[in-house]
Parts: C-alpha cells; structure tokens; sequence
C-alpha cells in the first residue's frame, strides 16, 4: 500500500483522517500508534524520538501526527485502522481533562481507544456535567456500550468544584462517588485530588513525578513546585499585586526570573524542568540551572490514573505532600525583584 501525497504546509493528520483513518488519541501525541513508513531520509521529530526505536527510525518509520507535508510524500505503511466502531470493549472508561483552553475527554479500556476535544471549558455546574455527559453517551452509542465503569475527572480547583456544585467537599477528591450523584452515566466517578485553590489536580498530574531536589516550573499557570524529599513546596506568582507598569509582560517575566532566582537561593535546587503546554518563549539560559525543557504529560497520566489504581493512590501521596508558600512573604524575595535587571 502506497498513500502518495502532494501539498504545502498542510497537516498530515488532517490528510489521513479525511481519508479515513482513525487517530486513537485524536492526534494529540499520547500514543505514538500513528506509525507511519516513509523514506528513511524523513526528518525525525522530537515526538518521534520519544516513541521509536533507534532502528525503527533508521527503517524510515515515523508518527503521523506531527508531521507537516512540503511537497511530496509517500507513505509505504501506515498502522493506523480505518474509522471503525465494531471494537468490543471489556472495561470501558471515560477520563476527563477540564483545560483552561477546551475539555479532553477520552474513552479508555486499557488504553485509549478514541478522543475527542471540545474548544472552551464551560464554568457553570449544569454545563460540565452536560459536556462530560454528552460526549460520554455520544462515544458509547458509536461503540455500543450501555454504560461506563468508571468516569476520572481531572482539572482545576475552580472547574472541579463547579462540576460537583453545591455538594462539594474537599473529601470528595481523591475517592469515588456514587454516578448519581452527579447525573453521569456510568456506574461510579473518580475525582482526583484538589489541594487548594492554587494546586488543582490539573497541577498534580505535571508534577506527580517530580524528584527530590527537582524544581518544576509551570509558566502557564505561573506555578513553581520544588521537592525537598518529604514535602513538596508550591507557590503561585502573583504579580498582579504590584502596580504593573505599562509593559506588563516585561514585569511578568521579570517576575517569574526572580521567583527562579528566589527557589535557587532559598532550596538546595539541584535540577529544574520547565513544563510547556503552549508555546512559551521564556529563556532562563543564563542562569547556572536551566531548565529543562518538556510537554506537558497531564492527559496520558489521567489516562494511567483511570486504568491503574496504583496511579490513582501515587496522585493521593503527592497530593499529601503539598506545602503551600508565597514568595511575597519572603524579603530576600523583594530584593531580587527590585534588583533583577
């Protein structure tokens, strides 16, 4: 089989789904299944590093989903499956990522079996539950499933009380409850573990394994996690207590170089890893520790959490280990500030 294909700047995911084929994790990078064959020659992504061997790649095998066609390409193999919808499903699950931006929502039994994301992330009770409810039945009838086992919702501290509404009770993350409570359909829900207003289980999921000594920075959320072994130690930057100045993403930046210099000088840092959800342009490269940079893994490790009890109980003990601080509190804090240039 040969897919001959000729185009400039356009998606090779967009190509192959209007020819039918079907990304199980909607083409997001999850799950490296979108092996393609192509000459050998092709260049090789970073995507592609994670998920292939050296040989594989050597044989000209690529992932489909990050690729952009510039000219011709011919494409010798593909793994991907046409659509199709006659899978049996032995334990089927839905896992919910509520996002700043748009929902994740994945149907799961053992891995992920299909996705779909909904642009925008709705604030109000009545309208989570709809989102999660009606993309969850909307998979089942393509599937022909009655019901899921489990539903794991997963998101911010704001967007995770919202959906439980008037009942909420911190007591209700990091457990199951009954389906009915919430008007879902399946037999039970799994809300993962909400700390605080600042530490969602949004935050859990891209720090869940972070290393003692290890700094995480979270540039998006403005958020920095140090591990000092028994604890784990969270501040959110808040830079909007300041008057800001007219060049506001100057000072937020300034900001954030200064909340690193503060954890260096503070902690006994000894490696740093700075989590990209979008583009981000901040450059801490001429500080001793640099980051290193990496893609945001909340959605695959909902997706583990889901599947694995063992995750599950893994998110619990991270989630016990929060300490949370303000860097506004400290002085050597504001002497940085007032002298970083």
């Amino acid at each position: 089989m040969i897919i001959s294909l000729d185009g400039e700047n356009i998606r090779l995911k967009d190509e192959l789904i209007e020819l039918g084929y079907h990304f199980p994790c909607a083409g997001m990078g999850m799950c490296g299944k979108c092996r393609i064959t192509v000459d050998p020659n092709y260049p090789v992504s970073n995507l592609d590093k994670k998920f292939l061997t050296r040989e594989e790649l050597s044989a000209g095998v690529r992932l489909a989903c990050d690729k952009i066609v510039k000219g011709e390409l011919e494409i010798y193999e593909c793994s991907l499956p046409l659509q199709s919808r006659t899978k049996k499903l032995e334990s089927p699950c839905i896992t919910v990522l509520f996002g700043p931006t748009h929902t994740t929502i994945c149907l799961v039994d053992g891995e992920i079996v299909d996705t779909v994301c909904v642009d925008l992330t709705p604030n109000t009770t009545s309208e989570l539950r709809s989102l999660v409810s009606k993309n969850s039945i909307e998979f089942f009838e393509e599937y022909g499933i009655p019901k899921a086992v489990t539903i794991l919702l997963a998101g911010s501290f704001y967007h995770i009380t919202a959906f439980i509404g008037n009942n909420y009770n911190s007591a209700m993350t990091g457990d199951f409850s009954p389906a009915s409570l919430f008007d879902m359909p399946s037999e039970e829900v799994y809300i993962l573990p909400v700390v605080s207003q600042t530490v969602g289980s949004d935050l859990l999921l891209d720090i869940y394994d972070i290393s003692s000594s290890e700094l995480i920075i979270i540039p998006e959320d403005g958020v920095f996690a140090f591990s000092s072994g028994t604890s784990i130690i969270v501040t959110k930057i808040e830079p909007y207590k300041y008057n800001l100045p007219s060049d506001k993403l100057e000072f937020v930046i300034k900001f954030i170089n200064s909340t690193y210099t503060f954890f260096l000088n503070e902690f006994e840092v000894k490696s740093s890893r700075l989590i990209i959800r979008e583009n981000c342009d901040l450059d801490f490269k001429s500080f001793d520790i640099v980051p290193k940079r990496t893609t945001s893994k909340a959605l695959s490790i909902a997706v583990e959490a889901t599947i694995a009890n063992g995750m599950k109980t893994k998110l619990s003990k991270v989630a016990r280990k929060i300490f949370e601080i303000s860097v506004l509190d400290y002085d050597n804090f504001h002497k940085i500030l007032a002298n970083f240039s």
